[in-house]
């Protein structure tokens, strides 16, 4: 199979060679060359310029959370059963688990956030602490979104019917993205993995986007907190 670039470049030669019938030798002498580098030019800074994202998540759900990530942050929203990060037998770990890629390469690798909410019993809606990575878990741009489950209920073909986009980034909502894990109706908890690809054309202010501290953090919100809102942050 052509890659694109190739389709356009045989596309853009064919033309040349039906004008040349027309317009004659000179003309695709002089003309033509002009046109392929034009062309050439113009897939190449495409090619630079796309951008592939991915973050992968891995925690153990019982019931039904949600995975609220904006820019460095993420926090999770609970709604039924046990909450992420509760101590359970049928849960190998407590631990969220976060990994990101920039175009194929790792970023992050395997950061470790133990979820922790306000109330050991919280009730539904409420936020557990943010976790704040290194640097960013997703871009904060326009953008296309892509969820693949790697690990979750009756996965087939990379879907399941128990994890969803809740929400897509945009403008309008701060460019937060949210994830819905919805493992209400099945015994017991089990551990899920989803992958989430992100495709965008960088900016002057997505492009080597990093923070400055050298170690991941959590820290307390109010539980019941706007996520897509400012949230104060610890600078001690």
């Amino acid at each position: 199979m052509k890659h694109a670039y190739e389709k356009h470049l045989t596309g853009a030669i064919l033309k040349c060679s039906k004008l040349a019938s027309t317009k004659g030798k000179r003309w695709y002498i002089t003309k033509c060359p002009m046109i392929l580098l034009l062309v050439l030019l113009g897939l190449t800074s495409t090619k630079i310029l796309a951008e592939e994202r991915t973050l992968t998540v891995t925690a153990c759900v019982d019931g039904r959370d949600s995975l609220i990530i904006k820019g460095d942050t993420a926090a999770w929203r609970y709604f039924s059963n046990s909450p992420v990060g509760a101590v359970r037998d049928d849960c190998p770990t407590t631990l969220t688990t976060l990994s990101t890629t920039v175009n194929g390469a790792p970023a992050l690798t395997n950061l470790q956030w133990q979820p922790v909410f306000s109330a050991l019993n919280p009730a539904s809606g409420d936020l557990s602490d943010q976790y704040v990575a290194q640097s960013v878990l997703m871009p904060v741009t326009d953008m296309s979104v892509s969820l693949i489950a790697l690990q979750a209920r009756e996965v087939v073909a990379g879907q399941s019917p128990t994890v969803s986009i809740a929400q897509i980034p945009s403008s309008t909502n701060g460019q937060t993205l949210i994830i819905d894990i919805n493992d209400d109706g099945y015994g017991g908890a089990t551990m899920y993995s989803v992958q989430v690809n992100f495709s965008y054309l960088p900016s002057v202010n997505t492009v080597g986007q990093q923070k400055m501290s050298a170690t991941p953090a959590a820290q307390n919100i109010n539980p019941r907190a706007n996520p897509f809102g400012p949230v104060p942050r610890n600078t001690k």
